[in-house]
């Protein structure tokens, strides 16, 4: 892991509590085909769970309900073992913003079939990356987190699924004169060790918020840094 600083200007940033990034990921939300498909996999041996078409969404919009659950995120890949057809599936609960985990899915003779759940870990905005051993593993960022970013790495084994911190950004010094929040800009892959695989390169904001309130007022004056970050896959 490698990590390099450059000093910017304030100016040069987004506001420090400005909304999250649209950037490039290998995880999407599902479409309406891959909602019931996967769906009916994850249901399978479930008494009474099975896709609906709520709508719960903007403007009255449909979207696919399952045990409570909606399908948010999806990526496609081989998890488990090299070879294998496989989805990460992300769930997140219909009527709050909690997640309730990720399940796998393996294709195996023409059909879906869930393997395990997860609960705790959220595979949400995520880069793919192939590992050493032939498997994938999900890079994931997350904007759960007070005022501040989290990037995960997500890796899959054969009876669950781990998550592992990259970059906890959450707010430090919340009320103590100068809080510190670091943002996720945008990332990249690139083979920074000369090894043939794509690794992780991500752009991060780094604030000094002058405020003695917690959370900082919206106006608070502040201080910027751009760093980039490098992670080996």
């Amino acid at each position: 892991m490698f990590t390099t600083l450059l000093s910017l200007t304030a100016l040069a940033f987004p506001a420090w509590n400005a909304p999250a990034p649209q950037v490039r990921t290998d995880s999407v939300r599902p479409d309406a085909h891959q909602a019931r498909v996967l769906g009916a996999a994850y249901c399978s041996g479930k008494p009474g769970c099975q896709v609906e078409f709520a709508p719960i969404g903007a403007a009255g919009a449909k979207l696919p309900v399952m045990n409570g659950r909606i399908p948010t995120s999806v990526a496609f890949g081989s998890f488990s073992a090299p070879g294998r057809q496989e989805a990460l599936l992300t769930l997140c609960l219909a009527q709050s913003d909690g997640c309730d985990g990720v399940t796998l899915l393996r294709r195996e003779r023409g059909q879906w079939k869930a393997v395990h759940h997860t609960p705790d870990v959220t595979a949400q905005e995520c880069l793919k990356f192939r590992r050493f051993d032939g498997r994938d593993a999900l890079a994931c960022r997350g904007h759960f987190v007070m005022y501040g970013s989290r990037l995960t790495l997500v890796t899959v084994g054969e009876r669950q699924s781990s998550e592992k911190v990259l970059l906890d950004g959450n707010i430090g010094n919340c009320g103590q004169g100068t809080a510190t929040v670091t943002r996720l800009g945008d990332w990249q892959k690139a083979d920074i060790n000369q090894d043939g695989r794509p690794d992780l390169v991500v752009n991060i904001h780094r604030y000094g918020i002058k405020s003695a309130q917690c959370p900082p007022a919206d106006d608070a004056p502040f201080t910027a840094a751009n760093l980039t970050r490098r992670w080996a896959m």
